[in-house]
């Protein structure tokens, strides 16, 4: 899979090289990071069931702003019968102007011991970056496909949308994050539609480290198999390492 990314990038890049009549120089770059979660919460909802979590992410970036990468991350077994969830993704970003950028991906979400639970997503990521604030806007859609079924057990789409702020402090590797979002579709856990989750936390960057600790909760009460309550509040901790 590697090499065909690599291939698709290079080919991106091939007009720009040739009308600029110079030698095609390197411009690609490989990036990864793991990940270690006291809890995997998507969209405020646990898919871990409230345990610990293993997550790793490997990207291949080109110069022009296009990339593509795998994403993955384990699950707990009552996650609809998979244990793994590995995502591959293309995008393209880009910095327009006066701190303002772009970030366009296509996502794939691959769950190998259930393939009946896969599905593909199209997220747009609108950030402004003024000093220590960077306020942003993230806007997912999940078109009607063959997974997304509701509670009804009816086809249908999703909709995601989250409004955040990060602030770096003034002489310190410590940025507060806020957020808070809003799903409706097939996964938002209700049959009239609609629900809310929100967090506040803050990541330390030592080095190729990153620290977080995090306050999440919803507007749900969702529980799996054994009555587990998987959407209440809770305070959820990280350790990333980029390599």
């Amino acid at each position: 899979m590697k090499s065909a990314l690599a291939f698709l990038l290079v080919w991106l890049s091939a007009p720009a090289a040739a009308l600029s009549g110079e030698p095609p120089a390197s411009s690609l770059s490989v990036s990864a990071e793991l990940t270690l979660h006291s809890d995997y919460r998507f969209r405020g909802i646990s898919l871990s069931d409230r345990k610990p979590a293993f997550q790793a992410d490997v990207a291949l970036e080109h110069d022009s702003g296009f990339y593509a990468g795998l994403w993955s991350s384990t699950l707990s077994e009552t996650e609809g019968g998979a244990k793994m969830e590995a995502d591959p993704y293309i995008g393209y970003y880009t910095e327009i102007a006066g701190g303002f950028s772009a970030d366009f991906t296509l996502s794939y979400y691959d769950y190998p011991s259930d393939s009946g639970l896969n599905y593909a997503e199209a997220t747009a990521v609108f950030a402004y970056a003024a000093g220590p604030l960077s306020p942003r806007l993230e806007l997912n859609y999940a078109p009607r496909q063959a997974a997304l079924v509701g509670e009804d057990g009816r086809r249908g789409d999703n909709f995601y949308a989250s409004a955040g702020l990060d602030y770096a402090l003034p002489g310190a590797p410590v940025t507060l994050i806020a957020q808070a979002g809003y799903e409706r579709g097939v996964y938002d856990y209700r049959a009239n539609g609609g629900k809310t989750d929100w967090s506040l936390g803050l990541r330390m960057d030592q080095g190729p480290a990153k620290i977080g600790l995090t306050y999440i909760d919803t507007d749900l009460s969702v529980r799996n198999a054994d009555g587990r309550q998987l959407a209440g509040p809770a305070l959820l901790a990280s350790l990333a390492l980029a390599l």
